[in-house]
């Protein structure tokens, strides 16, 4: 990571290598010394001083790598922080605060991020991956503006929001596609779940906030590009399918609505069909999916019989003996 990769410059870590090898500040215990907030630059120089007196905690005898607060102030240079904000400064941030409350240590992995975070200084961006666990956002989380299939660190109270402007560039013209909708190509299992959360998590996602911001247009351009290059005939119409359904009955667009929403029931139908034809053994060790799978077909119910209701009794009765069918084997 501090070394050069093809055309990205090397990470900006100020750390050396002896100074976080292996059995070298594994971990930074917060012991909170002090009610008042200190500079992160200055708690993480204390971290990495080899000075005997910053390892020493009153009560403890073992000398520990440590913080001694649980509130860490980052001073955002506002002129450099225009580097990821471009224009849109609107709510910057002067400080930005890390509350550590609830944390007994950070791990080598989280200095390093705070590391990159002070050294930085805005000059490029620094993002996390949507699937990253959130014990490892070191409580940044306030600050992620979602971009795509990441959350950028922004001097913003952004609180996980969306950038529309950034994402839907993204979505429309920036990321490729790679194929999935090519007629008969083979997905496994894999690429298959990570699609149905690109439609889920990206996609549908982006759909509705710009829906919220009145910007139906661009909704309704992102919800037909989920279907073009994520289409039902290879990635198929399920639970991550609802939210497209329901964004286009609000655009207006019912015809495609219920075209997802058919799609999303039919399967349901079809799995529950085939777990209810198994031996009541083999049918307990399905159960979870048989109840998620009449949940799916509750919530194409609930969401027609608003916007759709003359779709809705459509799988109605269907839904009420499947029901009526669980609640039986369910007694046994």
């Amino acid at each position: 990571m501090k070394k050069q990769a093809y055309q990205s410059a090397p990470l900006p870590i100020t750390w050396d290598r002896s100074q976080y090898i292996q059995g070298k500040r594994d971990a930074a215990y917060i012991f909170a010394l002090t009610n008042d907030p200190i500079d992160l630059d200055v708690a993480l120089k204390f971290v990495r001083s080899d000075d005997p007196k910053y390892k020493q905690i009153p009560g403890i005898s073992q000398p520990l790598d440590y913080i001694p607060s649980e509130t860490l102030i980052y001073h955002v240079d506002t002129a450099a922080a225009r580097n990821v904000l471009g224009n849109d400064t609107t709510g910057m941030l002067k400080t930005m605060t890390i509350n550590l409350k609830g944390k007994s240590a950070l791990g080598k992995q989280e200095l390093t991020i705070l590391d990159m975070l002070q050294t930085n200084n805005f000059k490029r961006p620094i993002y996390y991956a949507i699937t990253v666990s959130p014990d490892q956002f070191v409580n940044l989380d306030a600050y992620f503006q979602q971009t795509g299939l990441a959350y950028q660190i922004v001097p913003k109270n952004a609180n996980k929001t969306i950038n529309t402007d950034k994402m839907y560039d993204n979505v429309m013209n920036k990321f490729k596609w790679g194929g999935v909708d090519k007629k008969g190509i083979y997905i496994d299992e894999n690429v298959m779940r990570m699609c149905k959360s690109y439609r889920m998590m990206l996609f549908n996602k982006l759909a509705e906030q710009l829906i919220n911001e009145g910007k139906r247009d661009k909704a309704l351009n992102v919800l037909d590009k989920c279907m073009k290059v994520l289409p039902p005939e290879n990635v198929p119409m399920d639970y991550t399918g609802l939210s497209t359904g329901e964004c286009y009955y609000i655009l207006g667009k019912k015809d495609k609505a219920e075209r997802v929403y058919s799609l999303i029931a039919n399967d349901a139908v079809r799995n529950i069909e085939w777990m209810f034809r198994l031996e009541p053994a083999q049918l307990e060790s399905v159960k979870d999916n048989l109840e998620q799978n009449l949940a799916v077909l509750q919530q194409v119910l609930l969401i027609c019989k608003h916007y759709d209701p003359a779709f809705a009794k459509k799988y109605q009765e269907e839904f009420d003996n499947y029901r009526m069918a669980y609640t039986s084997v369910s007694k046994k």
